[in-house]
């Protein structure tokens, strides 16, 4: 039995990660059904990206990842259309696996993302910076690592410093 081909998804942001695949067909709907929306909300292309990051970003502020249901296939469609949409997925649209990064406000701990790395889109509203990448599966399970290995050593910095007053 054939197995139908699947994209692979990481969401970076603060110190959480969410991961999650999602057959290609799948992705090509809620793509499509994105695009259908920017259509009718008569937004052109960079203000409709700028308007899902902010609805991905809300959404797993919100937990609505967690919950299932309509909350949940928005978070897939919004990461389904931004990756898809992507520069990078243009420049190398034969990689089947995403890191979409949400870059850390102002004064918070979190991804970083260098302004001037050419994926990186500025949302000024939010004052945050987002990107996706497009990766090889070997790139993706080695960005995911470094990046849970970056989370863990600044969670435990955190716990160390809770339980050491004095420091």
């Amino acid at each position: 039995m054939k197995t139908s081909p699947t994209y692979a998804f990481a969401i970076q942001y603060g110190l959480g990660e969410l991961q999650f695949e999602m057959q290609l067909a799948e992705a090509l709907i809620f793509s499509n059904m994105a695009n259908r929306m920017m259509a009718s909300a008569g937004l052109d292309f960079a203000e409709f990206r700028l308007q899902m990051w902010d609805m991905l970003a809300n959404s797993i502020e919100a937990g609505d990842h967690l919950k299932g249901g309509a909350e949940a296939n928005a978070v897939a469609m919004g990461t389904a259309w931004l990756a898809l949409a992507s520069a990078m997925h243009r420049d190398h649209p034969e990689r089947d696996c995403f890191v979409l990064k949400m870059g850390a406000r102002p004064g918070d701990i979190g991804v970083e993302i260098a302004a001037d790395n050419p994926y990186a889109e500025a949302h000024e509203e939010r004052g945050q910076i987002f990107a996706v990448a497009n990766v090889t599966r070997e790139m993706f399970d080695e960005d995911t690592r470094l990046f849970r290995n970056w989370a863990s050593g600044v969670q435990a910095e955190f716990a160390q410093a809770a339980n050491d007053p004095g420091a």
